[in-house]
């Protein structure tokens, strides 16, 4: 994300000095006024100028018109290599220069920031010193809910949820929740992280807790922390995470299921088709199901650029009409579950943009979308009693929630169109 000027604490073209009437005395005070700092830098004396890279601009150009010889700033480069490369300032990202007025505007300090956290310090004397520095960041607890109107996608966006937001909601119930049978009045409400410096919002973390009520049916992820490692787990402790994705794309929709006699759409006539489609744009990434060893990559006639990837003890899965193969993708290859093996196409006999999805347990081919995925571990008991814990807590925001929305008036939950998001925030 690239820091905006206006957000940023120095966005402020200038920092006024405070000052005294010659030969009066300050007023005393029992709580003295704490010194000015800009990224730990005190103010006392100090102006301060602010800017955006512009395309092109370099360190050279950045410090150069203000009087500092390139030498000079040869020798902060050099300084710096250790720690930051200045060949990497970025158009767009933010910077500082603080200045001694009293002092023909010598240049005093250069603040870059690579991000809108850290930031790196040129302090611009003998000697020259270059550090990094990190903003304080303050963490809240933010809950979105809302009813899908046309598609889950458009709903979660116009509630206020982040594009990566809406994707990391899709890898928690990647092996659990098929997304494209989400419908209109169905509902979602997340939990998560906002990060903040100095007021403003900076970004969102991870979520803490997702429900998904789908088709009548209710889906709940509550993260926990176990052995350094953070899993989702459903309301009693037992782990989300399967061995295998429910499907090999993040959004798309089924155009042709698994069947023992279906029209071809190009043969035209009825034949077998052991797989199921899934529609999507043409580039769209292919994952893998599930761990694995490629033991095919090449081309047929029927089924274009295609891939077999074996699961040890469970099958084997097939991706055919791929546009091309994931860059470094070679046969014999291990695999990992969800790594991109290569992108939607229509090679071979295809009459649009899809992936045919094949899956082939003991000799034959299954219908994938009706197998029984192998599920993780539960918790251990010893950690069981702090995650019930946790899950209370949030459940009661929900619950707060739910009130909430059965309380607003008739016309307001009318599923035709979109239900305001109710949006509590916590620290």
């Amino acid at each position: 994300m690239v820091p905006r000027q206006a957000d940023h604490p120095a966005s402020k073209q200038s920092i006024s000095r405070s000052s005294t009437p010659r030969g009066a005395l300050p007023a005393p005070s029992l709580h003295p006024t704490p010194k000015k700092k800009y990224c730990g830098i005190a103010m006392d004396g100090y102006d301060l100028k602010t800017g955006v890279v512009k395309p092109g601009q370099t360190l050279t150009q950045l410090l150069n018109p203000h009087g500092i010889s390139k030498t000079y700033i040869f020798k902060a480069a050099k300084t710096a290599e250790t720690v930051f490369d200045v060949r990497r300032i970025k158009a767009g990202n933010s910077y500082a220069l603080i200045y001694d007025p009293d002092n023909n505007d010598r240049i005093k300090y250069f603040i870059y920031y690579p991000s809108l956290e850290n930031y790196v310090v040129f302090a611009l004397d003998t000697p020259i010193q270059v550090y990094k520095g990190r903003k304080k960041v303050e963490i809240k607890t933010r809950t979105i809910c809302g009813t899908i109107t046309s598609n889950l996608w458009n709903s979660a966006t116009q509630s206020g949820m982040t594009q990566d937001l809406i994707y990391a909601m899709g890898d928690i119930f990647a092996s659990t929740v098929d997304f494209r049978h989400f419908h209109k009045g169905d509902q979602f409400m997340v939990t998560f992280e906002e990060r903040f410096i100095q007021g403003k919002c900076i970004g969102t973390g991870n979520i803490k807790a997702v429900r998904l009520t789908c088709c009548n049916q209710t889906f709940q992820a509550f993260a926990f922390e176990d052995n350094g490692v953070t899993g989702f787990y459903d309301e009693e402790g037992n782990s989300l995470e399967k061995s295998f994705l429910k499907c090999p794309l993040k959004y798309s929709r089924i155009s042709s299921k698994f069947s023992n006699r279906r029209l071809h759409p190009i043969k035209q006539k009825y034949i077998s088709h052991p797989g199921i489609d899934y529609a999507a744009p043409r580039g769209t990434p292919v994952r893998s199901l599930g761990d694995g060893i490629i033991t095919f990559m090449g081309y047929s006639k029927s089924a274009g650029n295609y891939i077999k990837v074996r699961h040890a003890g469970f099958g084997t899965s097939e991706y055919m009409h791929l546009s091309k193969f994931y860059a470094r993708l070679q046969k014999n290859q291990k695999v990992k579950k969800g790594q991109v093996i290569g992108y939607v196409g229509s090679t071979g006999y295809a009459t649009g943009p899809h992936l045919d999805l094949r899956f082939k347990k003991n000799g034959r081919y299954v219908d994938y979308s009706k197998m029984d995925l192998p599920t993780g571990n539960a918790l251990e008991k010893s950690n069981k009693e702090d995650f019930l814990r946790q899950v209370a807590m949030i459940k009661e925001v929900w619950d707060h929630e739910t009130r909430i929305s059965l309380n607003l008036p008739e016309q307001e939950i009318n599923l035709e169109t979109e239900m305001q998001p109710i949006v509590i925030t916590t620290n």
